[in-house]
């Protein structure tokens, strides 16, 4: 019996450099797309968000004061009509932009609303207050989730709330993806968040890597045999200094053959 509680993959082009075409093939498996204004790669990026016309665009700002105008001309530059969801920064104090606030909306171009990586729960739980007391219902959370940043009340707030969880650094972001993925291996780091996540969204660093894991992603997702027993992971964690493998990953073939992932 799985509990996963992962459902859609999505991809982050906020690193991606180039439009991929020889990964056209992935597309009907990629549901989602996260942009940033501030990645500055728009034109980069259009010819492959409009191969990829029916995924959810997901954008995500850092600031609001002065934004709606940003937005309005961003939307025209990837070719889409709409954000379907907008994370908006959660640690900024929301009642000193109430006007900017209503810019954004103004032109009613953002179907859903959310807030991108909270630095912890009270911060959350404040601007999610403020925001919905003045019409604005945010029903989505952006989150790094791996076992060096987890934010366990933060989820456990927003499955008690209905909010949707979407993950970014699955491996511990850039720097620190080495280290993580030598410790943990690729297939635990995975899983792990697929426990915490109703939406995984890959970095697009490394394309042919994204190939492998969305595949890896869709077996979990298929897969009702499989149950996953994550580490007991003190929080916060002590930064991974020197790679030590503490997970062993392999596949048991038939005869008992067993192959190491490591």
């Amino acid at each position: 019996m799985t509990n996963f509680k992962l459902k859609g993959i999505g991809l982050d082009t906020t690193t991606l450099d180039y439009a991929p075409v020889e990964y056209y093939y992935d597309k009907a498996s990629i549901g989602y797309v996260l942009t940033n204004p501030a990645a500055n790669n728009d034109f980069l990026i259009k010819p492959y968000l409009e191969y990829l016309s029916e995924a959810f665009l997901l954008t995500e700002i850092n600031y609001v004061d002065g934004a709606d105008d940003i937005l309005v001309s961003y939307l025209k530059h990837l070719g889409r009509t709409k954000y379907d969801l907008l994370f908006l920064n959660a640690n900024l104090d929301y009642k000193y932009f109430d006007t900017s606030i209503k810019d954004i909306y103004s032109r009613n171009e953002i179907e859903h609303l959310g807030l991108s990586r909270p630095k912890d729960i009270d911060t959350l739980k404040k601007n999610i207050e403020y925001l919905e007391a003045i019409g604005h219902k945010v029903e989505s959370v952006l989150l790094d989730i791996s076992p060096i940043n987890f934010q366990k009340d933060i989820i456990d707030y927003c499955n008690e709330s209905g909010i949707t969880i979407f993950s970014t650094n699955t491996f511990g972001g850039w720097v620190n993806s080495n280290a993580v993925i030598s410790t943990y291996t690729t297939p635990y780091l995975l899983e792990f968040s697929s426990l915490y996540s109703d939406v995984i969204i890959l970095s697009s660093r490394d394309m042919c890597n994204v190939k492998y894991n969305i595949s890896f992603l869709e077996q979990l997702m298929k897969s009702e045999n499989i149950y996953f027993e994550p580490l007991d992971i003190p929080c916060p964690i002590t930064p991974i200094q020197k790679p030590t493998p503490i997970i062993f990953t392999a596949l048991k073939l038939e005869g008992d053959k067993i192959i190491p992932y490591n």
